[in-house]
């Protein structure tokens, strides 16, 4: 049987190890504790917005240059154009209201009128609701219409569309939607439509049909 003196030995002993045992303990929380303190109170390392790393300057937007398209564009009112050679004009072209842009030599109209002026006197003209006229300085390029598109061939030939261009360079017209076509004694309708301004062949294609009229012969 252990004596008092090993007895309060093994007493002594055991207090000790528990002891031990909890500072480990507590040490451990200290730590966590601490590095947790440290992460909440530590400064953020995330990166700043860019600009205010770029630039010193608050407010760049001021000092931006404006959008070309915006500075580009003027507004024209009781717009008039024309082509003239050797002394004669070539074609022109008036319009209520548009807007051009240098940039890209597009000019856009609205109540638009075309005419083309050929020295046999095989004069046409086409007008509409909207047009895009494009051009190469002084030298007419290709016109754009839509809306209530009417064309007229030698005060003779009326044709009516929705949609149509106008080929300067090779003088024709192209429309690719429903064309109607009113002649002296005649009525025809097509899907789509080329037209030879020089010799003014007129080409409707798709679905044709084509209404006769009579002609007065009575003197």
């Amino acid at each position: 049987m252990p004596s008092a003196r090993q007895i309060g030995l093994a007493t002594k002993t055991q207090i000790m190890y528990l002891t031990r045992k909890t500072s480990i303990i507590i040490t451990i929380l200290i730590i966590m504790g601490f590095l947790v303190i440290a992460q909440y109170s530590s400064p953020s390392t995330a990166p700043l917005p860019k600009e205010n790393l770029s630039s010193p300057l608050k407010n760049t937007e001021t000092l931006k240059d404006p959008i070309p398209d915006q500075q580009a564009k003027f507004e024209l009112h009781s717009f008039e154009r024309n082509e003239v050679k050797n002394g004669k004009k070539i074609w022109e072209i008036t319009a209520e209201k548009g807007s051009f842009d240098p940039l890209t030599q597009l000019t856009s109209l609205l109540k638009a009128n075309l005419q083309v002026f050929k020295d046999a006197g095989d004069n046409f003209s086409v007008g509409a609701d909207q047009a895009f006229l494009y051009s190469d300085g002084s030298i007419l390029k290709k016109v754009d219409l839509t809306k209530n598109v009417i064309l007229i061939l030698n005060k003779n030939v009326t044709l009516k569309t929705e949609a149509a261009s106008y080929l300067h360079e090779t003088s024709e017209v192209i429309s690719p939607t429903k064309v109607l076509i009113q002649g002296p004694f005649y009525t025809s309708v097509g899907d789509s439509m080329h037209a030879l301004v020089e010799t003014q062949v007129i080409t409707l294609e798709g679905h044709v049909e084509t209404t006769l009229s009579p002609v007065d012969n009575k003197e």
